[in-house]
């Protein structure tokens, strides 16, 4: 039995090794990925055009907001304005995100109450920027209005607010959006190349009939479908080393913990992956079917699994398919070794979870194996 599987294990490879797209997507597919998405998926706020509704020009405190307004780098100040007409005409154009109106008795307000307030009205066309444009400005405005008050108090310009805030940021202290995302494309470069490409190989010999003569061998089910995840093994190890240069050479992002929790995390994940794949390819009866049974699988485990969104912000039944979806664990393995530097007291729970889930999907393999149809 060992000489068979030696022999599977030699064809694998041999049919890995000459498929060129496959092995062309193991070196690019990574680089592309990380090199890219990045940059493309960031929730930081770059920019905000800020269109502003004046009706107080000749108090003091309005035009202090003006000035901090345009001394902020990262917002860009569309027009001032006497009505609010056009401003709402700029947000409609798109030529503003937000609309900044400042009240004709702001500055009295100030004087006499040291109470005042102003309007902020957002394009909530897309929420995300305008939670973080609204962020923005109520941190701006809430600096400006502390300055104001510093100051009736009778302190000089400068000599430092009544209450300080230090703020620390442990795990990521520059707020690098980045840093947060990139240890989750890993995970999705690993579910993409041995997930599909298992269920596509293994559906393409059942369409060509090269696994007929294997169907009829004495061979168990179980030696042939570990023949057939174990490169997907190997690839996904290799696709994790070269991952982590690529984090470090374009971003200088290494982990904080240990490498071999990241590349043990992996191992386990592709083989989790890989015998998913093998047991769609069984249910298939075609490349196309199993290309998309794959596809639809691994789009759900992407939407549900913490990459994007925190889980404790979904809805019950969205968390019991999160827990159930390795992704979800990966992820925090990769996040937490590479943040945080967790150890392997911190992560034996997630490992646990991944190898249940993997010899669940190790047995789903086996069990739709048929070799006689």
């Amino acid at each position: 039995m060992s000489t068979a599987f030696g022999y599977l294990l030699e064809k694998e490879f041999k049919q890995i090794a000459r498929d060129r797209i496959l092995l062309t997507m193991i070196f690019f597919f990574p680089t592309i990925m990380i090199g890219l998405t990045p940059w493309v998926i960031n929730f930081n706020l770059r920019h905000l055009d800020l269109a502003v509704v004046n009706h107080d020009p000749a108090g003091a405190q309005a035009r202090l907001i003006l000035q901090k307004v345009e001394a902020s780098p990262d917002i860009d100040l569309v027009g001032v304005y006497s009505s609010e007409e056009p401003a709402y005409e700029a947000v409609d154009r798109s030529r503003a995100d937000a609309i900044l109106v400042i009240p004709p008795d702001f500055s009295r307000d100030m004087e006499l109450s040291h109470h005042a307030s102003v309007r902020l009205i957002a394009n909530a066309v897309n929420s995300t920027n305008a939670v973080m444009a609204m962020n923005r400005m109520s941190g701006l405005i809430a600096d400006t209005s502390e300055e104001i008050l510093t100051e009736r108090a009778g302190l000089a310009a400068g000599s430092g607010r009544p209450v300080e805030i230090r703020m620390l940021d442990r795990y990521n202290p520059t707020l690098n959006y980045k840093y947060y995302m990139l240890p989750a494309i890993l995970v999705m470069v690993l579910t993409m190349l041995c997930g599909i490409y298992p269920a596509i190989g293994l559906a393409h010999e059942k369409e060509v009939g090269t696994i007929t003569q294997i169907n009829l061998s004495p061979l168990r089910s179980s030696t042939y479908i570990v023949a057939k995840v174990l490169p997907y093994w190997l690839i996904g190890v290799s696709t994790t080393l070269l991952g982590t240069l690529l984090l470090y050479l374009i971003y200088g992002l290494a982990p904080v913990g240990s490498y071999l929790l990241i590349l043990l995390g992996a191992l386990l994940f592709s083989g989790v992956i890989a015998f998913q794949g093998v047991a769609v390819a069984n249910l298939a009866k075609s490349v196309q079917q199993a290309m998309f049974m794959e596809l639809f699988l691994v789009m759900i485990f992407f939407i549900i699994s913490g990459l994007f969104t925190p889980i404790s912000t979904m809805p019950w039944w969205s968390k019991v398919i999160a827990y159930i979806n390795p992704l979800t664990y990966l992820n925090i393995i990769m996040r937490m070794v590479y943040l945080k530097g967790s150890n392997l007291t911190d992560l034996w729970p997630y490992f646990a979870a991944l190898t249940a889930i993997g010899l669940l999907n190790a047995l789903l393999a086996v069990l739709t194996h048929r070799k006689r149809q």
